[in-house]
Protein backbone atom coordinates (compact mmCIF):
# COMPACT_ATOMS: atom_id res chain seq x y z
CA UNK A 1 0.00 0.00 0.00
CA UNK A 2 1.32 3.20 -1.14
CA UNK A 3 0.46 6.74 0.60
CA UNK A 4 1.10 9.99 -1.35
CA UNK A 5 2.02 12.86 0.35
CA UNK A 6 1.85 16.68 -0.72
CA UNK A 7 3.00 19.55 0.27
CA UNK A 8 1.17 22.41 1.20
CA UNK A 9 1.61 24.14 -2.01
CA UNK A 10 1.06 20.50 -4.04
CA UNK A 11 -2.35 21.02 -2.07
CA UNK A 12 -3.68 24.51 -3.42
CA UNK A 13 -2.39 23.49 -6.39
CA UNK A 14 -4.28 20.67 -6.72
CA UNK A 15 -7.64 22.19 -4.93
CA UNK A 16 -7.21 24.89 -7.48
CA UNK A 17 -7.09 22.89 -10.52
CA UNK A 18 -10.41 20.64 -9.08
CA UNK A 19 -12.61 24.02 -8.24
CA UNK A 20 -11.79 25.44 -11.53
CA UNK A 21 -12.45 22.38 -13.33
CA UNK A 22 -15.81 22.27 -10.92
CA UNK A 23 -16.63 26.37 -11.71
CA UNK A 24 -15.91 25.35 -15.45
CA UNK A 25 -18.28 22.98 -15.77
CA UNK A 26 -20.79 25.00 -13.81
CA UNK A 27 -20.33 27.63 -16.61
CA UNK A 28 -21.02 25.31 -18.92
CA UNK A 29 -23.98 23.82 -17.72
CA UNK A 30 -25.33 27.70 -16.83
CA UNK A 31 -24.42 28.42 -20.95
CA UNK A 32 -26.54 25.22 -21.54
CA UNK A 33 -29.41 26.24 -19.91
CA UNK A 34 -29.46 29.76 -20.85
CA UNK A 35 -33.50 31.02 -22.15
CA UNK A 36 -32.28 32.47 -25.42
CA UNK A 37 -34.36 35.92 -26.29
CA UNK A 38 -34.74 38.27 -29.16
CA UNK A 39 -35.17 41.64 -27.04
CA UNK A 40 -36.98 43.58 -29.85
CA UNK A 41 -37.72 47.27 -29.05
CA UNK A 42 -38.41 50.51 -31.68
CA UNK A 43 -41.13 53.11 -32.08
CA UNK A 44 -40.98 53.83 -28.54
CA UNK A 45 -38.59 55.61 -25.96
CA UNK A 46 -37.70 54.41 -22.62
CA UNK A 47 -34.89 54.17 -20.55
CA UNK A 48 -32.81 52.05 -22.47
CA UNK A 49 -29.51 52.19 -19.43
CA UNK A 50 -32.01 51.37 -17.02
CA UNK A 51 -33.64 48.54 -18.72
CA UNK A 52 -30.25 46.96 -19.80
CA UNK A 53 -29.27 46.96 -16.18
CA UNK A 54 -32.63 45.52 -15.28
CA UNK A 55 -32.09 42.72 -18.00
CA UNK A 56 -28.60 42.17 -16.44
CA UNK A 57 -29.65 41.43 -13.55
CA UNK A 58 -31.27 38.12 -14.93
CA UNK A 59 -27.88 35.98 -15.76
CA UNK A 60 -29.86 33.11 -17.19
CA UNK A 61 -30.82 35.08 -20.26
CA UNK A 62 -29.10 35.30 -23.03
CA UNK A 63 -30.32 38.33 -24.89
CA UNK A 64 -30.23 39.27 -28.66
CA UNK A 65 -31.45 42.71 -29.89
CA UNK A 66 -33.63 44.07 -32.47
CA UNK A 67 -35.00 47.15 -33.56
CA UNK A 68 -37.81 48.07 -35.17
CA UNK A 69 -38.74 48.56 -38.48
CA UNK A 70 -35.22 47.60 -39.43
CA UNK A 71 -35.07 44.22 -38.54
CA UNK A 72 -38.70 43.74 -39.53
CA UNK A 73 -37.80 40.83 -41.78
CA UNK A 74 -35.83 39.02 -39.11
CA UNK A 75 -39.12 37.93 -37.71
CA UNK A 76 -40.11 35.15 -39.86
CA UNK A 77 -40.27 31.07 -39.75
CA UNK A 78 -36.42 29.85 -38.50
CA UNK A 79 -35.97 31.95 -36.16
CA UNK A 80 -37.77 29.87 -33.18
CA UNK A 81 -34.77 27.81 -33.81
CA UNK A 82 -32.43 29.90 -32.92
CA UNK A 83 -34.63 31.67 -29.86
CA UNK A 84 -36.61 30.62 -27.20
CA UNK A 85 -38.60 33.88 -26.59
CA UNK A 86 -39.52 36.83 -28.30
CA UNK A 87 -39.55 39.29 -26.29
CA UNK A 88 -41.60 42.40 -27.79
CA UNK A 89 -40.82 45.63 -26.15
CA UNK A 90 -41.86 47.73 -29.13
CA UNK A 91 -44.70 50.19 -30.37
CA UNK A 92 -43.78 49.96 -34.03
CA UNK A 93 -46.51 51.30 -36.60
CA UNK A 94 -44.87 51.00 -39.39
CA UNK A 95 -47.36 49.50 -41.69
CA UNK A 96 -46.18 45.80 -42.22
CA UNK A 97 -46.17 44.34 -45.95
CA UNK A 98 -48.62 41.22 -46.68
CA UNK A 99 -45.26 39.12 -46.67
CA UNK A 100 -44.39 40.70 -43.22
CA UNK A 101 -47.77 39.59 -41.89
CA UNK A 102 -47.54 36.01 -42.93
CA UNK A 103 -44.12 35.55 -41.92
CA UNK A 104 -44.56 37.00 -38.22
CA UNK A 105 -48.09 34.30 -38.28
CA UNK A 106 -46.02 31.73 -39.88
CA UNK A 107 -43.63 31.90 -36.80
CA UNK A 108 -46.46 31.69 -34.60
CA UNK A 109 -47.63 28.69 -36.04
CA UNK A 110 -44.17 27.15 -36.09
CA UNK A 111 -43.83 27.70 -31.94
CA UNK A 112 -42.22 30.28 -30.29
CA UNK A 113 -42.21 31.86 -27.28
CA UNK A 114 -43.60 35.50 -27.11
CA UNK A 115 -43.31 37.69 -24.20
CA UNK A 116 -45.27 41.46 -25.12
CA UNK A 117 -44.70 44.35 -22.62
CA UNK A 118 -46.81 47.66 -22.03
CA UNK A 119 -46.46 49.72 -24.96
CA UNK A 120 -46.36 46.69 -27.11
CA UNK A 121 -50.02 46.73 -26.61
CA UNK A 122 -50.26 50.08 -28.76
CA UNK A 123 -48.01 48.36 -31.71
CA UNK A 124 -49.39 47.66 -35.44
CA UNK A 125 -52.45 49.74 -35.10
CA UNK A 126 -53.70 48.93 -38.52
CA UNK A 127 -53.03 45.13 -38.49
CA UNK A 128 -56.73 43.57 -37.06
CA UNK A 129 -54.55 40.37 -36.68
CA UNK A 130 -51.90 41.78 -33.78
CA UNK A 131 -55.33 41.99 -31.54
CA UNK A 132 -55.77 37.86 -31.84
CA UNK A 133 -51.87 37.79 -31.60
CA UNK A 134 -51.69 38.99 -28.05
CA UNK A 135 -55.02 39.10 -27.25
CA UNK A 136 -55.26 42.88 -26.07
CA UNK A 137 -55.22 45.89 -27.80
CA UNK A 138 -54.46 49.28 -26.28
CA UNK A 139 -56.17 52.21 -29.74
CA UNK A 140 -54.40 54.78 -28.71
CA UNK A 141 -54.09 56.73 -31.99
CA UNK A 142 -57.72 57.49 -33.05
CA UNK A 143 -60.99 59.43 -30.78
CA UNK A 144 -63.05 56.57 -32.06
CA UNK A 145 -61.69 52.98 -33.34
CA UNK A 146 -64.12 50.66 -35.63
CA UNK A 147 -62.73 47.56 -34.62
CA UNK A 148 -64.81 44.66 -36.24
CA UNK A 149 -67.99 45.91 -36.47
CA UNK A 150 -67.67 47.57 -33.14
CA UNK A 151 -66.65 51.52 -32.18
CA UNK A 152 -63.89 51.65 -29.13
CA UNK A 153 -63.13 54.91 -27.31
CA UNK A 154 -59.77 56.14 -27.61
CA UNK A 155 -57.45 53.97 -24.63
CA UNK A 156 -56.07 56.27 -21.69
CA UNK A 157 -52.72 56.46 -19.89
CA UNK A 158 -51.47 58.00 -16.76
CA UNK A 159 -47.89 57.62 -15.48
CA UNK A 160 -46.39 57.66 -11.99
CA UNK A 161 -49.61 56.23 -10.32
CA UNK A 162 -49.88 53.93 -7.77
CA UNK A 163 -51.58 51.00 -8.99
CA UNK A 164 -53.28 48.05 -7.48
CA UNK A 165 -52.30 44.63 -8.39
CA UNK A 166 -54.19 41.64 -7.60
CA UNK A 167 -53.39 37.99 -8.21
CA UNK A 168 -55.56 36.41 -10.74
CA UNK A 169 -54.48 33.44 -10.56
CA UNK A 170 -52.00 32.59 -7.45
CA UNK A 171 -51.12 28.61 -9.11
CA UNK A 172 -49.72 29.26 -12.55
CA UNK A 173 -45.82 29.32 -12.56
CA UNK A 174 -46.06 33.50 -13.68
CA UNK A 175 -47.57 34.66 -10.65
CA UNK A 176 -46.71 31.21 -8.22
CA UNK A 177 -44.81 33.09 -5.02
CA UNK A 178 -46.86 36.25 -6.04
CA UNK A 179 -48.72 38.47 -3.16
CA UNK A 180 -51.09 40.76 -3.96
CA UNK A 181 -48.60 44.31 -4.51
CA UNK A 182 -48.89 48.29 -5.17
CA UNK A 183 -46.94 49.60 -8.17
CA UNK A 184 -45.80 53.33 -9.16
CA UNK A 185 -46.42 53.00 -13.03
CA UNK A 186 -48.22 54.39 -16.17
CA UNK A 187 -51.95 53.05 -16.74
CA UNK A 188 -53.47 51.84 -19.37
CA UNK A 189 -57.28 52.35 -19.60
CA UNK A 190 -60.03 51.79 -21.75
CA UNK A 191 -58.19 48.62 -23.50
CA UNK A 192 -60.01 46.04 -25.30
CA UNK A 193 -58.64 42.21 -24.23
CA UNK A 194 -60.11 39.23 -25.51
CA UNK A 195 -62.81 37.34 -23.09
CA UNK A 196 -61.04 34.48 -23.81
CA UNK A 197 -57.51 34.51 -22.24
CA UNK A 198 -55.78 33.36 -18.92
CA UNK A 199 -56.02 36.72 -16.91
CA UNK A 200 -53.46 36.44 -14.67
CA UNK A 201 -52.68 40.09 -13.06
CA UNK A 202 -55.92 42.42 -12.04
CA UNK A 203 -56.63 45.79 -11.35
CA UNK A 204 -59.65 48.25 -9.90
CA UNK A 205 -57.72 51.57 -10.10
CA UNK A 206 -60.05 53.67 -12.33
CA UNK A 207 -57.13 54.58 -14.56
CA UNK A 208 -56.23 51.10 -15.37
CA UNK A 209 -58.16 48.27 -17.70
CA UNK A 210 -58.98 45.48 -15.20
CA UNK A 211 -56.89 42.45 -16.51
CA UNK A 212 -53.35 43.78 -16.87
CA UNK A 213 -51.46 40.57 -17.18
CA UNK A 214 -52.40 37.55 -19.25
CA UNK A 215 -51.45 34.14 -21.19
CA UNK A 216 -52.69 33.40 -24.30
CA UNK A 217 -51.90 30.75 -27.25
CA UNK A 218 -51.36 31.43 -30.96
CA UNK A 219 -50.72 28.75 -33.53
CA UNK A 220 -48.17 26.74 -31.34
CA UNK A 221 -46.76 29.71 -29.53
CA UNK A 222 -47.42 30.36 -25.60
CA UNK A 223 -47.96 34.10 -25.29
CA UNK A 224 -47.95 36.17 -22.43
CA UNK A 225 -48.55 39.50 -22.25
CA UNK A 226 -48.35 42.68 -19.60
CA UNK A 227 -49.36 46.22 -19.27
CA UNK A 228 -47.26 47.22 -16.63
CA UNK A 229 -43.43 48.11 -17.23
CA UNK A 230 -43.15 52.02 -18.58
CA UNK A 231 -40.06 52.38 -16.33
CA UNK A 232 -37.41 52.83 -13.55
CA UNK A 233 -39.33 52.58 -10.78
CA UNK A 234 -41.21 49.45 -12.49
CA UNK A 235 -38.77 47.25 -13.14
CA UNK A 236 -37.36 48.45 -9.36
CA UNK A 237 -39.94 46.60 -8.23
CA UNK A 238 -39.40 42.96 -6.60
CA UNK A 239 -42.58 41.46 -7.85
CA UNK A 240 -42.51 42.92 -11.11
CA UNK A 241 -39.00 41.37 -11.62
CA UNK A 242 -40.12 37.71 -10.03
CA UNK A 243 -43.08 38.58 -12.40
CA UNK A 244 -40.53 38.91 -15.29
CA UNK A 245 -38.38 35.97 -14.95
CA UNK A 246 -41.02 33.35 -13.87
CA UNK A 247 -42.55 34.14 -17.29
CA UNK A 248 -39.36 33.99 -19.29
CA UNK A 249 -38.80 30.84 -17.87
CA UNK A 250 -42.83 29.32 -18.56
CA UNK A 251 -42.70 30.88 -21.71
CA UNK A 252 -39.22 28.54 -22.76
CA UNK A 253 -40.80 26.12 -20.65
CA UNK A 254 -43.77 25.75 -22.58
CA UNK A 255 -43.00 26.33 -26.03
CA UNK A 256 -40.73 22.99 -25.45
CA UNK A 257 -43.96 21.36 -24.44
CA UNK A 258 -45.90 22.31 -26.96
CA UNK A 259 -43.50 20.99 -29.39
CA UNK A 260 -43.18 17.70 -28.33
CA UNK A 261 -46.72 17.08 -28.69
Amino acid sequence: MFRICFSRNQKAFLFAVVFGLFLTGMNLFAAEGKIRVLFVSGGHSFDAPAFDQFLASFPQLEITRAVLPKDRNKIAPGLENDFDVLFLYDQDNTPLSDQQKKNFTDLLRQGIGVFALHHHLSAHQDWDEHYDIIGGRDFFMKKINLFRGKEYPRSTFIDDVDIDIKIADPNHPITKGIKPFIIKDEAYGLCPVRPDVHVLLTSDHPKATRQVAWTWRYGNSPIFVNMLGHGPSAWKQPEFARIFIQAMNWLSEENKAIKKQ
